[in-house]
């Protein structure tokens, strides 16, 4: 049973988001939800599934599914995280000429765009909660690692690789 909920939970998921870090507050309320894992350990999965290679939402559920239920977890939550755009891509694709310059499907991503903001920025608190609260204590650490590598981002300095590195470094040397 906790398999077909981990490939249900992907899957909703999957459909109510467009991938990437829109699915961020969606995974959350997933997980933690069914108290599959805590807040601090969703980050950690954001954090691993960022580093890794491949499609952050497929890292995402792969690593996920893992902690929950090793190896056959982390094909069902895969599965489930694939399922709709494996779907729904085979139907555009079928119908691609038919979409190509339809005006209320431009009109339905005016709408949706924004709603992807918007997921991403209430996913801010539980993120801040969990990166720089250590348990339940405010780390100085954890805010100086973000603008170290924050603020060159945001500025396009440097790389998110780069970032990255640094970031895993200083964390190497300061705790």
């Amino acid at each position: 049973m906790l398999y077909l909920n981990l490939f249900w939970s992907f899957m909703k998921i999957s459909f109510c988001s467009f991938g990437g870090y829109a699915m961020m507050s969606l995974i959350n309320e997933e997980m933690v939800g069914h108290a599959w894992v805590t807040t601090i350990e969703v980050a950690d999965i954001f954090a691993i599934a960022e580093m890794t290679p491949g499609s952050f939402s497929i890292n995402c559920a792969t690593f996920a599914g893992m902690k929950v239920a090793g190896v056959p977890g982390a094909l069902f939550a895969t599965a489930g995280i694939l399922m709709p755009s494996l779907t729904l891509c085979l139907a555009v694709a079928i119908f691609f000429e038919a979409f190509k310059s339809n005006k209320r499907v431009e009109h339905i991503l005016q709408g949706v765009r924004p709603a992807s903001l918007g997921l991403l920025i209430a996913m801010i608190p539980p993120m801040v909660q969990s990166n720089l609260y250590i348990e339940g204590t405010f780390s100085l650490i954890s805010l100086f690692i973000a603008a170290v590598v924050g603020v060159p981002l945001l500025m396009k300095k440097i790389t998110i690789a780069k970032a990255l590195l640094i970031a895993a470094i200083l964390g190497i040397i300061m705790t």
